[in-house]
C-alpha cells in the first residue's frame, strides 16, 4: 500500500460506493459472498494501515513520494468514480502523520500536502479520525474537563506555530482545538452535577 496507489484505490472501490451512486457494474463471475467477504478484508487492511507513503525506515518523509502517491490515488479514484472514499481514507491515513524531529505536528510534508490540496473532506477526516483514535478515556468523579483542556492547549499551540506558513493546517488543528474545548465544558457539567448531587 505504500508503494502502489493503485492497489489503495482497488481497495478503495471495494468499500465505498460511487460518487454518482450508480451501481457497480456486475462481474458474474464473482459471487455475492464474494464480494462481500473481499469488502469486509478491504476494509480490515485500510483500517489497520498506519504506514504513510514516503515514510522512510528512520522516521523521515520524503515529501515527494507522498504527494505524487496521494496525486495518483485521487487520480484513479477519480475514474472510478470513487474520489469521495478515497479522499476519507485520505484523512485517515494523514490523520497518524508523523511529527517534525522538532515535534511540530503534523510533519512538513503532511502540511504542505494539505494547503496544496485544500480538499474539506480530507480536512474533516483528518480531525474526525484524530478523535476517534483517543479511544476511552477515564477520569476522577471531580476532574471536569481537565484532559481535553491539555489537549486544547497542545492543539492550539501547534496551529500558533504554523499559521503563518500553513493556514489552513493552522485551521484545521485550531477545529481540533475548539473539539476538545466543547468536549471539556461537556465534562465540567457532569462533574458539577456530581458534586451536586452528592453535596
Amino acid at each position: 500500500l505504500q508503494t502502489d496507489p493503485q492497489f489503495f484505490a482497488q481497495l478503495i472501490g471495494f468499500i465505498y460506493k460511487r460518487d454518482d451512486r450508480a451501481d457497480e457494474p456486475i462481474n458474474e463471475e464473482v459471487s455475492e459472498e464474494i464480494r462481500e467477504r473481499r469488502a469486509r478484508v478491504a476494509r480490515a487492511v485500510l483500517d489497520s494501515w498506519y504506514l504513510l507513503p514516503g515514510l522512510k525506515e528512520d522516521g523521515s518523509m520524503d515529501e515527494k513520494v507522498l504527494s505524487e502517491w496521494v496525486t495518483a490515488a485521487r487520480k484513479r479514484c477519480e475514474e472510478t468514480k470513487h474520489l469521495i472514499g478515497c479522499d476519507l481514507q485520505t484523512g485517515f491515513i494523514l490523520a497518524h502523520a508523523p511529527a517534525d524531529p522538532d515535534g511540530t505536528w503534523p510533519h512538513t510534508a503532511v502540511r504542505n500536502l494539505i494547503e496544496k490540496l485544500n480538499n474539506q473532506t480530507i480536512d474533516d477526516h483528518i480531525q474526525t479520525e484524530i478523535y476517534n483514535s483517543r479511544g476511552v478515556t477515564s477520569r476522577g468523579l471531580g476532574d471536569g474537563g481537565k484532559q481535553e483542556r491539555a489537549l486544547v492547549e497542545k492543539y492550539q499551540k501547534l496551529s500558533d506555530a504554523v499559521k503563518v506558513r500553513w493556514p489552513r493546517t493552522a485551521a484545521l488543528l485550531r477545529s481540533i482545538a475548539e473539539s476538545y474545548e466543547h468536549e471539556a465544558k461537556g465534562h465540567d457539567v457532569e462533574s458539577d452535577l456530581h458534586d451536586l448531587r452528592w453535596d
